[in-house]
């Protein structure tokens, strides 16, 4: 039987050709290994980058033998950085705010604009760094990542310099970045209060305004309304967003109109109807409707009197107070929205039947402008349904969008419930849809909810 070959040096080579191993058997009496021995075993192996030639001459010399040790290592590859923007404005809307000391909420901290000025630097391009090929032991290059350069944005506003790599404010306005445009958007700024000798507001934009708006004011914008100050007996009729960081004191008169969300320091006695959340550290004495939270959550968030109806829910530190004045909080689908669904949903189903009368009778109408036997009249009928049609898929179109809107407050509301993280005095009054509690006495930490059979509980406010 043949007998097992004698081998001097085992090398070893693993994780993915990048690592080595050499491993040295001791020699007969009176023998001895060389350096130039070793390499020329680990080129026969394969091994031929990263190998320590200092290594393996300290393993000759010094007897290392029977042990494995690290003899050559590939290089990893470097991967490139990929380009990217700087940015020198906000670009986030910052719609959560601070906490104060004292444990209230501070409105100040909220920002849905940022405004900037003609010159303002925007924003600037890094483009890609390439990396650096690896090498693993046996001499192959192991490749690097590919780093992607970004495109530039599209501009409206603003200027790019191809040279800078740096976007530059043509004007003073309203900054605003999208996935593939970088814009600069005309805002009416106020840097005054707003009084009646300046008179009201409209304006197809954003308006910011940094001061107070005195009594009789009227303020319309597309978009946002941001208030610095405070809003005193005035109305705003808003887009977007509205914001008045310094609160609102309606005196009976404030009407105010939100198709997005809306945060205040306070709200007293103003009428609030709002497409989203409404978000104060007080509501007092007011008539407020939320298609989605009311949130009077700061550590003395309350609301005391007055009607707060949230439609997927009411969140408060207090409501009512120790003088029992009435106070009534209401979450879920009240009939009135369903009643309103329903006869959406019929303006749906007439304009369907409606255009298919019209189809009809255009069909009846073109097939005697193709047998040559229309007369003037039936042109002109034809002429009217088709602007009829046109009309009547404008406002089916608009119907299905406000179907779908109440669809979607309808499901957000499905789960609703009003939490009490304090205290409800008696006189408050709760709604869940139709149905209804009334406080008699003071109860503090908990819910209101549905039951599985959809009935109307109080639950324990269980926080974790």
């Amino acid at each position: 039987m043949e007998e097992n070959k004698f081998e001097p040096f085992e090398i070893m080579i693993r994780e993915n050709d990048m690592k080595a191993f050499l491993l040295i058997n001791r020699p007969e009496e009176g023998e001895s290994y060389d350096k130039q021995e070793v390499l020329a075993a680990l080129r026969e192996k394969g091994v031929t980058t990263g190998i320590n030639e200092s290594k393996v001459a300290a393993m000759v010399k010094k007897h290392i033998y029977g042990r494995q040790e690290l003899i050559a290592e590939g290089t990893q590859p470097e991967h490139g950085q990929d380009g990217y923007f700087e940015y020198f404005f906000p670009t986030q809307k910052v719609k959560t705010p601070e906490i104060r000391p004292d444990g209230s909420v501070d409105y100040t901290s909220v920002n849905v604009i940022h405004c900037v000025t003609a010159g303002d630097k925007l924003a600037e391009y890094h483009p890609a760094v390439q990396g650096r090929p690896g090498v693993n032991v046996k001499g192959r290059t192991i490749a690097a990542k590919r780093a992607k350069e970004l495109r530039p944005y599209f501009t409206t506003g603003c200027t790019y310099d191809p040279e800078t790599l740096v976007y530059t404010a043509d004007k003073d306005g309203k900054v605003e970045l999208a996935k593939v445009r970088l814009s600069v958007i005309d805002l009416q700024e106020f840097t005054r209060d707003i009084d009646n000798v300046f008179g009201d507001i409209n304006f197809k934009g954003d308006v910011v305004i940094h001061g107070s708006v005195k009594p009789g004011i009227k303020i319309t914008a597309t978009k946002s309304v941001t208030i610095d100050g405070t809003l005193e007996a005035s109305s705003i009729n808003a887009g977007g967003d509205v914001i008045v960081k310094g609160g609102i004191m309606g005196n009976g008169v404030s009407d105010i109109h939100c198709e997005g969300d809306f945060y205040a320091d306070f709200i007293e006695y103003a009428n609030v109807w709002c497409k989203h959340s409404i978000s104060a550290n007080v509501l007092w004495d007011c008539q407020v409707f939320a298609g989605d939270y009311v949130h009077a959550t700061g550590k003395m968030g309350a609301i005391i009197s007055g009607n707060v109806y949230g439609m997927a829910g009411v969140d408060a530190m207090f409501v009512g107070n120790d003088k029992e004045v009435k106070t009534v909080v209401s979450a879920g689908v009240k009939t009135e929205v369903s009643k309103r669904r329903k006869h959406v949903e019929k303006s749906v189903l007439k304009l369907d039947s409606e255009l298919e009368s019209i189809e009809e009778e255009m069909e009846e109408l073109q097939r005697s402008v193709r047998l040559g036997t229309a007369d003037d009249l039936m042109q002109q009928q034809l002429l009217d349904l088709r602007k009829d049609k046109i009309q009547k898929k404008t406002d089916r179109k608009e119907a299905e969008q406000r179907l779908t809107e109440l669809d979607e407050v309808v499901s957000s509301a499905e789960n609703a419930e009003i939490l009490i993280n304090n205290t409800a005095y008696p006189g408050s009054v709760f709604m869940l849809g139709e149905q209804q509690i009334t406080v008699e006495e003071e109860k503090r930490q908990m819910k209101f909810a549905f039951d599985e059979n959809e009935n109307m509980v109080i639950k324990p406010l269980v926080k974790w």
